[in-house]
């Protein structure tokens, strides 16, 4: 448990759970997120049992999954493709195959590219020291408040 420990300081403003898809440990904590038409996607590193998980909530396998390898006992890379599921309790799950590292890159482009409708509503402010965030006349936070 002292690895779930140090996550938890790490990822001090997420949820750290620690389960066992195996055993069945911890699966009862994921039950606040696993709710009816709402969509998880299963994101870490290669090999750790993502669609183990994805299978163990189902009930039954949608996904081909591998052994755990005797010499480490490590998982073995199988998923290969992202791919949305639907589990019998309604809930939408995303499984995807492994990653290396999470990053951001040039994150200054990024964000004005990927949040360029947002961005563009910074421009009709007329507060030149607005943050954007919460004064009350801003139109961009009166318009991403009717986001559902």
């Amino acid at each position: 448990m002292l690895k779930v420990e140090i996550t938890k300081a790490v990822c001090d403003k997420a949820d750290v759970i620690a389960i066992s898809s195996l055993t069945g440990y911890g699966l009862e904590g994921l039950q606040t997120y696993l709710q009816k038409d709402k969509t998880i996607a299963i994101v870490g590193s290669s090999g750790v049992g993502k669609s183990t998980l994805l299978n163990t909530l189902n009930g039954a396998d949608f996904m081909k999954v591998n052994a755990i390898r005797d010499e480490d006992g490590k998982g073995r890379h199988t998923t290969t493709y992202r791919q949305l599921f639907r589990l019998q309790n309604g809930v939408w799950i995303m499984d995807t195959p492994g990653l290396r590292e999470i990053g951001v890159l040039d994150m200054e482009e990024g964000i004005d590219e990927t949040f360029s409708d947002v961005v563009a509503l910074f421009d009709q402010c007329k507060f030149n020291d607005c943050s954007h965030t919460s004064e009350r006349a801003v139109q961009s936070v009166r318009l991403l408040k009717t986001v559902p």
